[in-house]
């Protein structure tokens, strides 16, 4: 019974959710995430990259990162995250300056 009464705004919230961000767009975030990152040891984590690289020089915020490639999941530091190893390049743990920059990371 109280499955069929949430089962109808359940349904009307998650269309409303996905008509908020268009397909295209989400298509090409998750394309993107590849250009990202570099795995130079084929055992260990991901490293930033390319134009991504050159992005975090700047110092971004970590909202600003978050903004700029929505499809990547910014772990700050002390954030719980699973423990599966990934080479996806979806993850990315942040490494902050005392200003609350993000000044590297790595990719898991």
């Amino acid at each position: 019974m109280l499955q069929s009464r949430l089962a109808a705004p359940v349904l009307t919230l998650a269309l409303a959710v996905g008509a908020c961000a268009p397909a295209d767009a989400q298509i090409i975030a998750q394309a993107d995430l590849s250009a990202l990152c570099s795995h130079p040891n084929s055992d260990g984590p991901g490293e930033p990259a390319g134009a991504f690289r050159e992005f975090l020089a700047t110092r971004p915020t970590p909202d600003a990162v978050r903004q700029r490639h929505p499809a990547l999941r910014v772990v700050l530091p002390g954030q719980p995250t699973t423990m599966e190893f990934r080479r996806d390049c979806r993850r990315f743990f942040v490494t902050l300056d005392a200003e609350g920059r993000v000044t590297g990371g790595r990719f898991n």
